[in-house]
């Protein structure tokens, strides 16, 4: 977890819309989001939104462990993609 606002850093640089603030609350975020009971779930929902999964995503105790981390990232790239912006094109035949 301790590297993950470098790689917020990184992916921000090649076009996802990260925030300084969302790469600043990175571990904090990915913790919170694997911790449902944790204190830091409220700030997580104001970064993210409503839409946010946070649950225990593999029903261990303890620490989120890297199939965590990697579920909720996934999740959260959903989120950022407004897909009302595209129009769908069909090709004919």
């Amino acid at each position: 977890l301790s590297h993950l606002p470098e790689r917020l850093e990184t992916l921000r640089r090649v076009g996802v819309p990260y925030t300084d603030e969302m790469i600043e609350n990175a571990v904090s975020d990915a913790l919170a989001q694997a911790m449902p009971d944790g204190s830091r779930v409220g700030g997580l929902i104001e970064r993210y939104g409503e839409e946010t999964t946070v649950r225990n995503f593999d029903d261990l105790a303890g620490v989120p462990t890297e199939m965590d981390a990697m579920v909720a990232y996934l999740q959260v790239l959903g989120q950022l993609v407004d897909i009302t912006d595209t129009v769908p094109t069909l090709q004919e035949e």
